[in-house]
């Protein structure tokens, strides 16, 4: 039995009756020619009315990106991996677009030594 993702998702998204529940979107859209796929996630906090994580899901032909921001902090990592020269440039690129959203630091990981954060991703195909 198979379910389509529009049902999965109105399932997922139905809130539970607990404190925190997590908003599924996901997406697939092409860019440069290039089909691209995955999900944002957003953990909210009912009873604070608060958005506690965000997290993305980004694969393309080459790469598959998660990102996790949480407190002004953007954590990411991709598989397969860059060298720490490569990663280091995209911390800049990214600091200098999302600075303006308040996230005050940007830290990437070696895809290899992920840290729990990226180890619970929800992901979905469309």
């Amino acid at each position: 039995m198979t379910t389509s993702p529009a049902i999965f998702c109105t399932f997922v998204n139905h809130k539970k009756g607990r404190d925190l529940h997590w908003i599924i979107i996901p997406f697939r859209k092409v860019f440069s020619g290039v089909t691209c796929t995955g999900s944002v996630r957003f953990l909210l906090d009912t009873q604070k009315n608060e958005t506690v994580e965000t997290r993305v899901t980004f694969i393309e032909s080459m790469h598959n990106w998660e990102f996790s921001i949480n407190k002004g902090v953007c954590s990411f990592t991709s598989e397969p991996g860059f060298t720490p020269v490569v990663f280091d440039k995209f911390v800049v690129y990214l600091m200098g677009l999302l600075e303006k959203t308040g996230i005050t630091d940007v830290q990437w990981h070696d895809s290899g030594q992920k840290p729990d954060l990226f180890t619970k991703s929800i992901d979905l195909e469309i």
